[in-house]
């Protein structure tokens, strides 16, 4: 049995059209007219696993897609983790009038930790 579907046709050429002329009025470039409204990215299996190996959760794995990330890297690149601050250094701190961000700053910058919590901030 035949279906005549000239109005369905009709109704998605009415579409496209649409979305076209709003693109031209945007200002978008010829050659990105008919791409795609959405794209959609859905893990495969194989990325899950991926994901679980390398400790990325689903939350960051998209957060770093939609921050320009390459697929691959955003999937095997594991997430950053900071070291807990003792309750020793952090009375050490609040003794030398240490802030948490001058310690993280020191230590990253390779200084000891006890260093880091003991020294004083100069006043410049």
């Amino acid at each position: 049995m035949y279906r005549n579907n000239s109005k369905k046709i009709k109704k998605n050429s009415l579409k496209k059209s649409k979305t076209i002329s709003n693109r031209k009025r945007l200002g978008w470039k010829k050659e990105d007219f008919n791409k795609p409204v959405r794209k959609y990215n859905r893990i495969l299996k194989e990325e899950e696993e991926k994901l679980e190996k390398s400790g990325v959760s689903m939350e960051l794995f998209y957060n770093r897609l939609y921050n320009g990330w390459d697929r691959e890297e955003a999937l095997t690149r594991p997430q950053r983790k900071y070291t807990k601050i003792s309750d020793e250094e952090r009375r050490l701190m609040e003794e030398n009038g240490i802030d948490e961000t001058t310690f993280r700053t020191r230590v990253s910058r390779k200084m000891d930790r006890y260093k880091a919590a003991t020294t004083p901030k100069s006043n410049q």
